[in-house]
């Protein structure tokens, strides 16, 4: 066998060489005949589980004809009647319809003259300011002082010159549902100069 050409070696095979070719012709037809059968049952299996679990088909188109050649409308009684309710369970909670919404106002229709609370904050602020003696003052005022300190105070008599009043911060307050506004005042001196209080 060394010196002679490779197809003659070929051709001179032991026996078991030869036996295991036929072998080879089998799983060569066998290999394609198990994947073909193994493809029937799952596509069997598929089609078996969808035909299990698919909605129910309704009833035809509901017309037929009649000897004349009209046609009518057949109802079927499933096509009419509402599903039927089911008894209520004691455990399952009750939730009670949706409380109905009033219509959304559209903002073109009804133009929003009332002003920013911001707006509403310095027209207050303004107020105050503009007021000449605490009586007039007392219904903005927010605290513990007692009524004998505050008539003691610059609050009894009109304030002085105010120059500038500026927004300073806003603080939101999501609890009690309010908004602080600070406003820088700035107050001219009776000498001269400025004196800037928040």
């Amino acid at each position: 066998m060394v010196g002679k050409p490779v197809s003659d070696a070929m051709r001179e095979l032991p026996e078991e060489h030869a036996c295991s070719r036929r072998g080879g012709r089998l799983i060569r037809i066998l290999v394609p005949l198990l994947f073909l059968v193994a493809s029937i049952g799952v596509i069997y299996g598929i089609t078996s589980y969808l035909n299990a679990h698919a909605p129910p088909l309704r009833k035809g188109n509901g017309t037929s004809s009649d000897p004349s050649g009209s046609s009518v409308r057949k109802i079927q009684p499933d096509d009419e009647l509402p599903p039927s309710p089911s008894e209520p369970n004691e455990a399952d909670p009750i939730i009670p319809p949706p409380a109905e919404l009033p219509p959304p106002v559209d903002p073109s229709s009804s133009p929003d003259t009332s002003p920013s609370p911001a707006i509403s904050a310095l027209r207050i602020l303004e107020r105050f300011l503009d007021a000449s003696t605490l009586a007039e003052r007392v219904p903005y005022l927010e605290g513990r002082t007692p009524q004998a300190e505050l008539e003691k105070s610059c609050l009894a008599g009109p304030l002085m010159e105010r120059l500038q009043i500026e927004p300073a911060m806003q603080t939101e307050n999501p609890i009690e549902n309010f908004t602080d506004f600070v406003f820088k005042i700035t107050f001219a001196r009776q000498k001269g100069g400025r004196d800037s209080f928040d």
